[in-house]
């Protein structure tokens, strides 16, 4: 029994296991004729970086903090997709704001997406219980498979 995978969800955060998340996802469509969509999810209670904020200020008419974070996000978004090779129309973005792993499961059954790949960051104890895992989340809500490609530990690389 095989699976169509038309259309895959890579959420990022803009790591380096983001990245390897997408190229694997990249892989993948490119065997099956897939199309992939990467979501960066703003967390408003994310801070943003001083530098964007004094970058920001004097800038035109006043921004409100989500749209200096949005503006951020874009940019970042752009950086991030320029690193990796794609074929032209097969890979789209999009920015959202909420809370990632509700957002990510919600844009997964709404977008009709057959598989979402994402990055682990591999946190353990003390760290997991506080941070909690947004791919966890997702694992146990998504509406179709999940991939997780997990953090590359320093000794094996």
């Amino acid at each position: 029994m095989t699976m169509a995978v038309a259309r895959i969800l890579v959420p990022t955060d803009f790591s380096e296991t983001a990245r390897a998340a997408l190229e694997t996802a990249l892989l993948i469509a490119d065997k099956l004729g897939s199309h992939v969509d990467v979501v960066y999810v703003w967390e408003p209670s994310t801070t943003i970086p001083l530098e964007t904020m004094m970058q920001e200020v004097g800038v035109g008419r006043p921004r409100s903090i989500g749209d200096i974070a949005r503006r951020e996000a874009m940019r970042r978004m752009a950086q991030f997709l320029s690193t990796v090779s794609h074929p032209s129309g097969s890979l789209g973005s999009r920015v959202e704001v909420g809370r990632p792993d509700e957002l990510i499961t919600m844009l997964a059954e709404q977008g009709g997406y057959d598989l979402i790949v994402m990055g682990t960051h591999g946190r353990r104890g003390l760290l997991r219980a506080m941070l909690g895992s947004v791919a966890e989340r997702v694992v146990r809500h998504a509406p179709c498979p999940v991939l997780t490609i997990p953090a590359r530990s320093s000794a094996s690389t």
